[in-house]
């Protein structure tokens, strides 16, 4: 029984040096005691070397940060969100869905709960690169991303009131708390040029309608 108890001891050691080591190299400056008991755990747990020496290398484990939810804790690190839709028409005043796909290369896995209220949206530009609305719709994930997964999901966007040139920012959200975008979360902004609604989808009847009304509110702001 000592004897199993040494081997443990002495592997756990052994493990914690290759930590120190690793960490030495790709993470010069001091990170915190919570990253290395992180890869200390799952390099014990069986999890290859070459992986841990892959996250460094690539600066994943100098963003960790842990943050709690009403007892949950989520680790943030790199990831991203990318628009692989292929369909980018957008209408002036209306709403469609988006189809994007989320890598999670983070620690633990995102999913929406109320413990840990993690939302797809999305932030407004104009071409001038002012906000035009910061605050974007939140759709919740339809599942749980698990470290190193990615999910293709469709999000509920809102667009812009009045046709022109925007940039579409799709981004993630923990709720009253941060934007991921600030914890190293990769997006891209994508340029929209938004038209103006002509009424295409609708029945004749409705189509004629909808031109009455427009010209009728031209016709009032004049």
């Amino acid at each position: 029984m000592d004897t199993m108890m040494d081997i443990d001891q002495l592997r756990r050691r052994h493990k914690a040096e290759l930590v120190e080591k690793a960490l030495k190299i790709f993470c010069p400056e001091e990170v915190g005691q919570e990253v290395k008991i992180y890869w200390l755990e799952r390099l014990l747990e069986g999890h290859d070397v070459r992986q841990m020496l892959e996250h460094l290398k690539h600066g994943h484990s100098r963003s960790l940060e842990k943050s709690r939810f009403g007892g949950v804790e989520m680790c943030v690190s790199t990831g991203g969100v990318e628009v692989i839709d292929q369909d980018l028409e957008f209408h002036a005043d209306g709403r469609r869905k988006l189809w994007v796909r989320i890598e999670n290369d983070s620690t633990s896995a995102w999913e929406t709960t109320p413990e840990q209220p993690l939302y797809a949206a999305y932030h407004w530009y104009d071409e001038t690169g002012n906000v035009h609305d910061f605050d974007g719709k939140r759709t919740p994930l339809p599942k749980p991303i698990h470290p190193g997964d990615t999910l293709p999901m469709e999000i509920d966007i809102v667009n812009p009131s009045a046709p022109g040139d925007y940039r579409l920012m799709v981004t993630m959200v923990m709720e009253g708390q941060f934007w991921m975008e600030e914890k190293e979360l990769d997006i891209h902004h994508i340029p929209i040029t938004v038209l103006e609604y002509d009424g295409d989808g609708l029945t004749r009847q409705a189509r004629d309608l909808y031109h009455q009304l427009k010209r009728s509110v031209m016709e009032a702001a004049h």
